[in-house]
């Protein structure tokens, strides 16, 4: 069995569970080594890396300090991720296909709809499959064809 290789991370990454950068652990074999983001160290060298990261202060070890963040600041953001939010809302409101509330077509309307130059084939067909379900047929003439059965049908 080979023997655990000792790493320490140059920058974020993932092995096992998420890495910061500076971190120093063991990975079970070579293949796992991944030069774009470990760094081989020896057991002193992590030892010692081990024992300064300790006698830093952990608000530095992170890039965000939460402790001068105030009150107002994180309202701020509140109101701005509000905006950001009411703004998509907005924009999704009128979407085509999105519209949940709207009533549902009748074959009679989706027939409407194979003729207007202004919706396309996939848009018309989606249409029809509401109508007509899994059986929907291929193409726009056979499509027409099983609609104006079902709004001739009794």
């Amino acid at each position: 069995m080979t023997e655990a290789i000792t790493v320490m991370a140059l920058r974020q990454g993932v092995y096992d569970h998420f890495r910061e950068e500076g971190d120093v652990f063991e990975i079970r074999k070579e293949d796992d080594f991944s030069a774009f983001w470990m760094v081989k160290v020896s057991d002193a060298e992590a030892l010692a890396l081990q024992k300064a990261a300790q006698r830093q202060p952990e608000a530095s070890r992170h890039v965000v300090d939460t402790t001068v963040i105030d009150n107002s600041e994180l309202e701020g953001l509140r109101i701005q991720l509000a905006e950001k939010n009411a703004e998509i809302e907005r924009l999704t409101r009128n979407v085509p296909g999105k519209q949940a509330d709207a009533p549902e077509k009748s074959a009679a309307d989706v027939l409407k709809m194979a003729n207007d130059p202004t919706v396309e084939f996939m848009t018309f067909k989606a249409a029809a499959r509401k109508v007509l379900g899994d059986a929907t047929p291929s193409t726009k003439a056979e499509i027409i064809a099983a609609l104006e059965d079902k709004a001739t049908a009794p």
